[in-house]
């Protein structure tokens, strides 16, 4: 049974944390701005602009950082300010206990698939959301952030084409599980690997070659995933690389050869898109066919 945190209400903490790459102070700033004027209070990790190379701070500081948000007794939901590369190197270094007695919302994606999978082991729900970093680079942005506001508050959101959030006792319901295919790929075989039973799978990606796309997939296929997922959201796959010579299958092949017989959503507006819907990973999604 996924255990769903305790949904916002106006006046409630949102923690914003650097588990990854480096962002700049005016984008966290702004982002928090952004989120007070719409009747929330805003924290920001005391290390959340802080360099290490490409990572925001040592190891040691950015895994300080979000374990004093998930221990803070405050802090109601917990905003990532962006992704690349580093949340599974702090990993090892948090402590759950606190947030198992009063768990708190984690929104993210791309490299946050990482704490996504590993809430899932845990048993509870989480968002794939835009970040702090997509605010002020993207025009939509702020649609993105309005929508996943009112996620946190537990209002239901009106998605486009044939995926849609319903009532867990509804026919067709699954909980929808999932994120980025090099995430969920590198977490094989780890105590954190996602296991896709029962559930729809949703999967994005962002500049891969396909030849690398497919030997993913193919690894998550011998694993079955693909037979025990009940259906597949395809999410934004972006900014897809070509090598010379050019691999021979095309991305609707590569998925087609996958997922053939089951329900399926093609190119939904979730990933590194402009237009990145929030999702809740262990909500409960119907595909209409």
């Amino acid at each position: 049974m996924m255990i769903f945190p305790p949904y916002l209400k106006r006046g409630d903490v949102i923690g914003l944390v650097s588990p990854a790459g480096i962002i700049d102070e005016h984008s966290v700033v702004k982002a928090a701005e952004l989120i007070e004027n719409e009747g929330f209070r805003v924290k920001i990790g005391p290390n959340a602009y802080k360099a290490f190379g490409s990572l925001a701070g040592t190891d040691e500081e950015r895994a300080s950082d979000l374990q004093k948000m998930l221990d803070d007794k405050e802090v109601r939901a917990i905003l990532f300010t962006r992704g690349g590369y580093g949340s599974i190197r702090i990993l090892p270094y948090l402590l759950w206990d606190f947030f198992q007695r009063s768990p708190k919302w984690l929104c993210g994606y791309s490299d946050i698939t990482v704490f996504h999978s590993f809430l899932k082991t845990l048993g509870f729900a989480s968002i794939h959301s835009d970040m702090v970093k997509d605010i002020l680079e993207v025009p939509e942005a702020k649609e993105n952030l309005m929508d996943l506001l009112w996620l946190l508050q537990g209002e239901r959101i009106n998605l486009p084409g044939s995926l849609s959030m319903c009532d867990k006792d509804d026919l067709f319901a699954a909980p929808l599980l999932g994120g980025n295919l090099s995430i969920l790929s590198s977490l094989r075989g780890t105590p954190y690997d996602l296991n896709p039973e029962g559930s729809y799978l949703f999967l994005e990606e962002v500049g891969e070659y396909r030849y690398e796309i497919d030997r993913m997939l193919i690894n998550l296929s011998l694993s079955d995933w693909f037979q025990k997922a009940e259906g597949v959201v395809w999410g934004g796959f972006t900014d897809i690389k070509v090598n010379d010579p050019e691999f021979p299958y095309t991305l609707d092949e590569l998925f087609n050869y996958h997922t053939h017989g089951k329900p399926v959503v093609t190119d939904f507006p979730a990933g590194h898109l402009a237009r990145n819907y929030p999702l809740i990973l262990g909500g409960s999604y119907k595909i209409s066919v």
